[in-house]
């Protein structure tokens, strides 16, 4: 293929994203508020986050958390709420890149290709670019962001990645994607993106085009 944009998811792709997630999940079945595996839980919870990603309504991150509490059965939620969204900046204000990103930003920019992230996230471009991306010193090497918040949709909603491809001017067959999760995969490959899957910690069989151990093998693929 003749490639000309790598695309890549954010959380978990470019650092650790998804330990708060495991805290609260370990919490919640201590609590025997929750029974199921760490997928299902993984799945319930974004299920109650979804409306933050996507629009401009008076929900927010945390009022969210909270009805999934409630949903969830947690006697005392703001307690709850306190630790865990304490552990949240814990997690956040000591996490670090992945081995390679940085080095493969910069060669993917070396062979006149862009580099893009597309994020579900309850921020748009500018602020995740301004704050997540900058605190690691990777916003100078990234040339697009597509967020779930400024689109108005979710991964693996076709409209986020014909969106990403809008704005760089490129068909999907120009493109790969690198992902973690087998819905965001499926919905890229759906439209005829190329797909990596890097960092599946859910276990999920997924079938992609490549599969890579660290994001430095991607210079292979490219």
């Amino acid at each position: 293929m003749t490639c000309k944009a790598v695309l890549y998811d954010l959380g978990d792709i470019f650092f650790e994203a998804h330990y708060w997630r495991e805290w609260n999940y370990t919490e919640l079945r201590t609590l025997g508020c929750f029974v199921g595996s760490f997928a299902e839980f993984y799945d319930e919870y974004d299920s109650f986050l979804e409306e933050v990603y996507t629009t401009e309504s008076l929900e927010t991150y945390e009022s969210a958390f909270t009805k999934f509490l409630l949903h969830a059965g947690v006697p005392d939620r703001a307690a709850f709420t306190a630790r865990s969204f304490a552990k949240k900046k814990e997690f956040e204000d000591n996490r670090v890149l992945f081995d390679g990103v940085k080095e493969t930003l910069i060669y993917v920019h070396s062979k006149a290709m862009k580099n893009v992230i597309i994020t579900d996230n309850e921020s748009g471009e500018e602020e995740v670019r301004n704050t997540i991306l900058s605190k690691h010193f990777i916003d100078q090497f990234i040339d697009l962001i597509v967020t779930s918040k400024d689109v108005g949709a979710t991964k693996p909603d076709p409209k986020i990645f014909f969106h990403a491809l809008a704005r760089l001017d490129m068909k999907p067959s120009e493109v790969l994607f690198v992902g973690h999760d087998r819905d965001e995969l499926e919905g890229a490959a759906a439209i005829g993106i190329a797909t990596v899957e890097y960092n599946n910690y859910l276990g999920r069989r997924i079938h992609t085009d490549y599969t890579i151990a660290g994001l430095a093998e991607l210079t292979n693929i490219i």
